[in-house]
């Protein structure tokens, strides 16, 4: 283990020593600090976008453009979570950098508004806790194998990893089910659609005349109750639809009829005082 990290930190020193070094032979340098403790460290710019370990915290740095050049943004990491945000005026930004340049992986790049830290995590869960501290942020995004992640897809990736509620173990216990205590809420989700359909279900399911097998279970239940009301609609809905033809007024009509008397009640009782 230790031979293969000196083979790592090979060619990387404290810019005090490797940049006379590197003037002496006459090598191109690039001089940049290390994103977790600041060390100066001097590279030799054939290693552009590589990464790097600082030889004081062995934290690992992605090696900057040549300076004078234009600002150098690492590549995406196509596999794992990252969290990345800018510059904040957040009291809690310091802190937020402290926990991303922790990781063993971490980009900072850019300066003032350019500013850019990336954390790379090994996966979507062990980078929540950075991604809540930052997320309110503007600057801030969440990415997954590569992709960018909203709000809205990291709800549904969420339920397959987060615990699952009081209410669905309340629901599971009172159908006797058994679970492990460390259940998520999908799983939780799959263990009450294999239970048996509910007198409620079936109640409805008869209501609208779908036919079912003696032992559906609650998730096939649901499903034949949705096809069929997305094919034929609710009952009360069709009943309301036959009234109105009959009656020419319908559910509407017979509120305004109600609102209409009600207003001349009031303005008779206001003449008569």
């Amino acid at each position: 283990m230790t031979a293969c990290r000196l083979m790592v930190l090979d060619g990387i020193t404290p810019a005090s020593d490797n940049t006379r070094a590197g003037q002496t032979e006459g090598a191109a340098v690039i001089d940049f600090r290390c994103a977790k403790c600041g060390e100066l460290l001097s590279v030799p710019s054939s290693l552009v976008g590589e990464m790097e370990y600082c030889p004081s915290c062995l934290h690992l740095n992605r090696v900057p453009q040549v300076p004078g050049t234009a600002g150098f943004v690492p590549p995406m990491p196509r596999e794992g979570a990252v969290v990345e945000f800018g510059k904040s005026s957040s009291p809690r930004y310091r802190e937020a950098v402290q926990m991303a340049t922790a990781r063993p992986i971490c980009d900072t790049w850019g300066e003032g508004k350019t500013l850019r830290h990336r954390a790379v995590f090994d996966s979507l869960l062990d980078a929540l806790d950075l991604w809540r501290f930052v997320a309110r942020w503007k600057s801030s995004r969440l990415y997954v194998d590569g992709a960018e992640v909203s709000d809205i897809e990291l709800k549904r990736r969420l339920w397959e990893y987060e615990p699952a509620t009081e209410r669905q173990r309340e629901f599971a216990d009172n159908l006797g089910l058994m679970y492990p205590a460390d259940i998520t809420k999908a799983q939780m989700s799959g263990l009450l659609d294999q239970a048996p359909a509910s007198v409620g279900q079936k109640a409805w399911a008869d209501k609208l005349g779908v036919a079912y097998p003696a032992n559906a279970t609650r998730g096939q239940m649901s499903q034949l109750i949705d096809e069929h009301i997305d094919l034929f609609g609710y009952p009360d809905e069709d009943e309301d639809h036959a009234y109105s033809q009959q009656t020419g007024q319908g559910k509407t009509g017979c509120l305004l009829v109600a609102l209409m008397l009600a207003a001349v009640t009031v303005a008779l009782v206001q003449w008569a005082s």
